[in-house]
């Protein structure tokens, strides 16, 4: 077998370098952005459960400090 030939198992379907540049150039495929997103979406969600815990808290303090 020659030492020069390229084998790769994706060779039949005729994919190559391009076609996957191609590919993760859509944020929709591009996992780095998917997860990107995911971790802005969820540290945004954390912050706003953090806002409502400490407004409650502080609602209840005010309340038993009027009393």
């Amino acid at each position: 077998m020659d030492k020069n030939y390229d084998y790769s198992p994706f060779s039949s379907f005729g994919l190559n370098n391009d076609s996957m540049d191609d590919m993760y150039s859509n944020s929709m495929f591009n996992p780095v952005l998917q997860y990107e997103q995911g971790y802005m979406y969820y540290k945004f969600m954390c912050q706003q459960l953090e806002y409502k815990m400490k407004l409650k808290e502080y609602e209840r303090q005010s309340k038993s400090e009027r009393q």
